[in-house]
Formats: structure tokens, sequence, C-alpha cells
């Protein structure tokens, strides 16, 4: 039995390395415990989603919980399954922090101790880990990260775009993972990452700091990038690439923003795609190497295509699946 202070300790990351493993060791001895601080960890960083509640009533809301199902003394106890299926759900329902445009826990894996954010509604979401590392997710996009950093590294996984604020800790290095087997690694730094899993194509944009690039298919590739660079890899072809940014920082989209300087309409396409959540299409590979320049804010796709179609000379086609770009 762990007093609920003593794991939340651990979530935050305030125990010794002894006493983190003390628990760990704790919750992998039955499935009861592991759940059980799984739950707490639920609590704890929808508390943080929240905003609004501050520590000690995410604490207060889950001991009430725990004293409705007969534990006592602020202590927690191990449940049945059937009490960890409402136990969450009532304290979410006590501090009243449950978004219908946020997920937390989509897809939780109970025995690594993971946790999932997602931005499921069209909306960005912003939240600042246990290590004060501050995450942006740009809409339709997942980030799984462990319910503490309490290991050597910080490691998360990314789904889609964020963009990453880190606080700088030279004992456990910070590694975003990405679906296309490209990794990040750096110590504190602000970047942004675009990967998302009907895209072909994964960006890193690098604000300050450096960071290094590496690949898992390719065990000699690593790059280190400096500040108002673009690492860029096509899955298709295999291609990488590092450039420097002219125009933009590749956070526009944190202000509403679509800045294009200069690019082919291929990439004009692709960032459509991930913008708005439709697939757009190029059909005509002298039209896909057309280049294009504009910037929007806050405008609808129609808005943007009727601009595109009067600078560019060509029509937007619309289909149920997609919409595709033509010459006039």
């Amino acid at each position: 039995m762990k007093s609920t202070d003593k794991l939340l300790k651990y979530l935050k990351g305030e125990l010794t390395q002894e006493g983190a493993k003390e628990i760990e060791a704790w919750a992998d001895e039955s499935e009861e415990n592991g759940r059980e601080l799984l739950s707490l960890a639920k609590v704890y960083h929808l508390g943080i989603l929240a905003r609004k509640h501050s520590e000690d009533e995410v604490v207060n809301a889950w001991r009430k919980v725990c004293e409705k199902a007969g534990a006592g003394g602020g202590k927690t106890i191990r449940p049945a399954r059937p009490w960890l299926r409402w136990s969450v759900a009532a304290v979410m329902a006590a501090l009243l922090c449950l978004n219908a445009a946020l997920m937390l826990d989509k897809a939780s894996d109970v025995e690594e101790g993971l946790l999932t954010l997602a931005s499921n509604n069209g909306s960005h979401v912003t939240y600042t880990l246990t290590d004060g590392t501050k995450v942006t997710l740009n809409k339709n996009s997942v980030l799984e990260f462990p319910v503490a950093f309490n290991s050597e590294e910080r490691r998360v996984k990314l789904v889609g775009e964020g963009y990453f604020d880190v606080t700088k800790d030279p004992s456990k290095p910070f590694i975003v993972e990405t679906d296309k087997n490209i990794n990040i690694k750096v110590l504190g730094t602000t970047f942004n990452i675009e990967s998302y899993a009907a895209d072909d194509i994964v960006q890193v944009d690098l604000i300050s700091g450096s960071v290094e690039v590496s690949c898992d298919k390719d065990g000699d590739f690593s790059c280190i990038m400096h500040p108002s660079e673009r690492f860029t890899y096509d899955t298709r072809s295999g291609k990488m690439s590092v450039e420097e940014m002219l125009g933009v920082d590749g956070t526009e989209w944190m202000y509403g923003r679509l800045v294009f300087s200069d690019e082919t309409l291929r990439e004009v396409s692709r960032q459509l795609s991930n913008h708005f959540d439709i697939k757009v299409v190029t059909d005509d590979e002298s039209l896909a190497r057309m280049r294009f320049s504009g910037s929007f804010e806050n405008h609808t796709l129609e808005q943007v295509l009727l601009y595109m179609e009067q600078a560019c000379d060509i029509r937007a086609e619309r289909f149920e699946d997609c919409i595709r770009l033509k010459k006039q």
C-alpha cells in the first residue's frame, strides 16, 4: 500500500533513483498495483491539463474517491478492476476537467505506463509535461508519454505536428520519436516537428539551441541542426536534406497562419492537406513544380484555394475524398 503523496512525487520525478525503483517494483508486483498507479497518473495529468485546479484539489478529489471505496488516512488501495473503471471517471467528474476537445489516455499501455494526449477535434492543445517541458500539439496530433520521467532519458512519441520548448536537463536527454523512424534528441531547446501518419514527409524546424536528428533505418545517419534550419525526410525516396529556413520558422500554425514562401504547389498541397485534414493533390507534374507565395491568417480552405486559383491561373476541383488542382 503506497501513500498518494509518495505516488505523486514519483509522477513528478521528485523521488531519488532508489525511491523511483521502489515505486516501479511495487507497481510490477501485481496488475492491480500497476493499474492503481496509472489511474492516479491519469487524474494527475488531467488536473494539469485543466490548469484551473491546484495540485491540492487534484489530491483531495482522488482521496475522496479512495475514501468512498473504503480507504482512509490518505492512503490509496489495491482496488478491484470494477473500482478502477469508475475511479478515474469519478475524479474527473469531481474536477470537471474533461474537455470533449481533448483526449487523455486514448490508448494507454498499462504495462509500460504510457499516457496519450490527443488533439482530436481540430484544436490546438498546449500541455506542460512533468519535467517542465511545454508542448503544443497541432490539430489531429497525438503525443504519447510516460507517466513519469524517472529513467536516464525523457522519451516521448509524436504522430502529427508539435512544438516543443524543452526544459534543459543534461542528465536526462529529451528524445522525440516519430512513426517514420526519425528521432530527435535534445537537452534543452525549442523546435517544431511535423510527422503526420498519412504524410510521406517528416520536417524538423529548429528555433533555438541544437538538436541531433537520427534515423532508425540507417544506424550510421545522424546530423546536428542549428537555429533557423529545417530538416526534411521523404519516406518514399529516402532523401534527407537540411536547409536554411527563409521567411518562415515552422511555428506559424500556432497563430492560425499559413505562410508559403516560394514553395512548389506539391509542397503547398501537402501542407494544405495536413492543415485542413483533407487530401489536396496535383495531377500534373509541371503544375506540381509551379512556385507559389502567400500568407493567410485564419482563412478557410475555400478562401485559400480561391486566391491560389487567381494567382496561379489554376482551378480546384472538389471531390468527395480530395481536392485536385488542375490547369485552367
